[in-house]
C-alpha cells in the first residue's frame, strides 16, 4: 500500500518521539506524585519555570517546560509535546493580576498531508478565577478565543483554514483584573479529533502530491504541476484572509452592545494611544484585542506598563530605600526623591547583565537607583525592552531566540562565576565539553544533571561556539537594554546591536536559500504574510 493512500493519511499521526520523550513515557510506570490521572490514564505535567530571562512573559520567547522534577532523568519539552500526548498537560500560574503568560507551539505533523484532524486546546481554571485564553497564528493574527464548554473548561480550536500555517502562540491573562493567588494553577491540554472540513484543503494536498510525483519521476510535466500547485496556494492564501475577517466579524458581533466600538479611530491609532500611555475605553480595548496584531499590541502594552506601572513602583521603592539612608549633614535636608531628581537618568543593562546608571548629579540617589535596579528591576526592565525595541521585535524568530539565548548565557555565567566571562574564550574540548570557562563554573556547566536551566545553558553555549566558528566572535548578536527616565516615567531607547544584523540575516538567509536551489521546493510559492513566530 502506498504511503500516499488516503486511508493511511486519515489515521492519527504516529509522532516521532525524542529520547527525552521516550524516557518520560517509560517513567510513567514508576510512582510519581507529580503525575495526575485522567480517565484512568496517567499523564505527565509540564511545569512553568520563569527563573531566567528566557521566560514565558514574552510572546517572542520559545520556552521549554520541565517534567519529572526530582527524578534521575531530566526532561523538558515545548508545548507541542501536549499534542503528541493528549493525557498530559501544562501547569502554569499567573504571578499577579497583571501577569500574562505566552506559550509558543507548532503542529508536529505535516498539514499538507494530514489536515484531517481538529485540535482543541482546553484550559482548566482555578476555582473562582476567570482567565482569557487566546490563540495567535504565526503571522500575529488573533485566530481564536476560548469559551466555556460543557466540561467546565475554556476551549478553543486551532483553525484548519490552510495547510501551511503551523506555528501558534497561546496567551493566558486575567480576564477582569481581579487579584489572583500565585498558588492557584491553571492546566492547558490538547485533544485531537476528526476535522470535518478537511475537504476544504483537498485541492492543495492533491496539487502537492501531483507535483511531488512528477518532480520525483523527472517528468516534463513537473513545471506545469508546480504552476498548478502555486495557483492553489495563492487561492488558499486569499481564503485564509477571508476566514480571518469572518472570524473577527463574528467575534465583534458577539460582543455586548456596550463593548462594540463604533468610533472612527483605526486599530493602529488605538494601539498608538495605548503605547503613549493613554487608557482605552472598555469598547476600544475589546476592539483592539480582536483586530490588533500580537506584536503591535504587546509592544504597546509593554510601553504603557513601563511608563505607568514600572515607573511608579520604582519611584516608590526608591523612596523606601532612601528613607533608610542617613542624611548628609553637608547638604540641605531631603525627605523624599521626586521625579525631578531622576530627570535625565539613563539606565544601561549590558549583555552580561551589569547595570549602569548615569545622568544624575546626586551620587547618593544615583547609587541607590543603580543598586535597586540591579537587585530587583533589571530582569523586569530587560523583558520590557525585548518586546519594545524594534531592532529585536522585527527580527526573524530564530535569530531573535539566538540573541536572547546569548544574553541569558552571559547573565547566568557572570552571576554564577562572580566575574566577567568572555564568550570569546569558549571552545570545545577534545571530549566535546565546553572549555574556556572560569574554574568555579566549569563543573557546574559540564557535569550538572537533572537541571533544566543548565541543560538549556549548555545547548546555548554549544550554539554560540558553533556560531563563532562559522561567522566569528565579532558577529555575535549582542545588545544592551537602554532606558531613560523623563517626565516621571521610563522609556526604552533602542540602541540596536553591536553587529550588522541586516548583513548577518542576509548571510544566513542566503545559506538557507542555497540549500533549496535546484530542489523541488525552490519554486514553491511562499505566503506574503510576514511570520513573527
Amino acid at each position: 500500500m502506498s504511503i500516499n493512500t488516503p486511508i493511511l493519511l486519515k489515521q492519527k499521526p504516529i509522532f516521532m518521539q525524542t529520547n527525552a520523550e521516550i524516557t518520560a513515557f517509560l517513567k510513567r510506570t514508576c510512582p510519581n506524585g507529580l503525575r495526575i490521572k485522567r480517565g484512568g490514564i496517567e499523564g505527565t505535567d509540564l511545569f512553568e519555570n520563569n527563573s531566567g530571562l528566557n521566560t514565558n512573559d514574552s510572546w517572542r520567547n520559545h520556552v521549554v517546560y520541565e517534567v519529572e522534577k526530582g527524578r534521575d532523568v531530566n526532561a523538558y519539552f515545548d508545548v507541542s509535546f501536549l499534542i503528541k500526548d493528549e493525557t498530559s498537560c501544562l501547569k502554569g500560574n499567573l504571578d499577579s493580576e497583571r501577569d500574562v503568560d505566552f506559550y509558543q507551539f507548532s503542529i508536529p505533523y505535516s498539514r499538507t498531508f494530514q489536515n484531517y484532524f481538529d485540535i482543541a486546546v482546553s484550559m482548566e481554571l482555578p476555582e473562582g478565577c476567570d482567565y482569557d485564553l487566546t490563540l495567535y497564528d504565526q503571522y500575529g493574527n488573533q485566530v481564536g478565543k476560548a469559551v466555556w464548554d460543557e466540561n467546565g473548561k475554556k476551549t478553543l480550536h486551532i483553525p484548519n483554514w490552510d495547510t501551511k500555517t503551523s506555528r501558534y502562540c497561546l496567551k493566558v491573562e486575567n480576564k477582569d483584573g481581579e487579584a489572583v493567588d500565585p498558588g492557584d494553577f491553571y492546566r492547558i491540554s490538547f485533544q485531537m479529533s476528526e476535522n470535518k472540513e478537511s475537504y476544504k484543503t483537498d485541492a492543495v494536498r492533491e496539487a502537492y502530491m501531483k507535483y511531488h510525483e512528477d518532480y520525483s519521476c523527472g517528468r516534463e510535466s513537473a513545471k506545469e504541476s508546480l504552476e498548478e500547485y502555486n495557483r492553489v496556494l495563492r487561492e488558499m492564501e486569499e481564503q485564509y484572509t477571508k476566514e480571518l475577517e469572518a472570524l473577527h466579524k463574528k467575534q465583534y458581533d458577539s460582543l455586548p452592545e456596550e463593548l462594540k466600538y463604533k468610533g472612527g479611530k483605526s486599530v493602529s491609532e488605538l494601539v498608538q494611544e495605548m503605547a503613549d500611555g493613554e487608557k482605552l475605553t472598555d469598547a476600544e480595548a475589546a476592539y483592539v484585542k480582536i483586530y490588533a496584531n500580537l506584536r503591535d499590541y504587546e509592544r504597546a502594552r509593554q510601553k504603557n506598563s513601563l511608563q505607568k506601572e514600572v515607573s511608579a513602583e520604582f519611584l516608590s521603592d526608591l523612596n523606601r530605600t532612601f528613607s533608610d539612608v542617613d542624611p548628609d549633614p553637608s547638604k540641605p535636608e531631603k525627605t523624599q526623591i521626586t521625579p525631578e531628581d531622576l530627570e535625565g537618568m539613563n539606565v544601561q543593562i549590558s549583555p552580561d547583565g551589569k547595570v549602569t546608571v548615569s545622568g544624575i548629579d546626586d551620587e547618593t540617589i544615583r547609587s541607590l537607583a543603580e543598586k535597586l535596579i540591579t537587585d530587583r528591576y533589571a530582569d523586569r526592565l530587560y523583558n520590557h525592552y525585548t518586546q519594545i525595541a524594534e531592532s529585536l521585535t522585527d527580527l526573524p524568530a530564530d535569530i531573535y531566540q539566538f540573541a536572547v539565548d546569548i544574553q541569558e548565557a552571559e547573565h547566568f555565567l557572570s552571576k554564577a562565576a562572580g566575574q566577567d566571562v568572555s564568550l570569546e574564550q569558549l571552545y570545545y574540548t577534545a571530549d566535546g565539553k565546553i572549555g574556556g570557562l572560569p574554574v568555579n563554573v566549569t563543573d557546574l556547566v559540564n557535569k550538572t544533571k537533572n537541571n533544566t536551566k543548565i541543560e538549556n545553558l549548555r545547548e546555548s553555549l554549544h550554539n554560540i561556539i558553533s556560531f563563532k566558528q562559522a561567522y566569528g566572535i565579532e558577529n555575535l548578536p549582542r545588545f544592551a537594554a537602554s532606558f531613560t527616565f523623563s517626565a516621571g516615567s521610563f522609556s526604552a531607547e533602542d540602541q540596536g546591536f553591536d553587529t550588522d544584523m541586516a548583513g548577518m540575516q542576509e548571510k544566513i538567509e542566503s545559506i538557507f536559500s542555497s540549500n533549496h536551489t535546484g530542489s523541488k521546493y525552490g519554486g514553491v510559492y511562499q505566503y506574503q504574510f510576514r511570520s513573527i513566530l
